[in-house]
């Protein structure tokens, strides 16, 4: 995995922890400070890590699901995502 972090003049601003397998980069989850939200970092942040991904090959990036929460939606079709469905397998 790999921790991706947005600075502004050495502050934090949010964090996104990514895993990478084969083919696929997925985004596991993400949080930032809310006094900061407001600058976008999550964005900037989404843009580098979208880059960073298809510049080492990686075929697909999975923001994961959303939890019915309609700002998560609204933020992933922003950023031009799709929904899938994908089977559950148990081992």
């Amino acid at each position: 995995g790999r921790l991706w972090l947005a600075f502004r003049e050495d502050v934090l601003l949010y964090g996104c922890l990514c895993f990478y397998q084969g083919n696929h980069v997925v985004y596991w989850h993400g949080a930032g400070f809310s006094e900061h939200l407001h600058l976008r970092p999550v964005v900037l942040l989404q843009f580098h890590i979208i880059e960073h991904a298809a510049q080492a090959g990686f075929r697909w990036y999975d923001l994961n699901p959303s939890g019915d929460l309609a700002g998560v939606e609204q933020f992933k079709k922003a950023l031009g995502a799709e929904r899938r469905s994908c089977d559950l397998w148990i081992k």
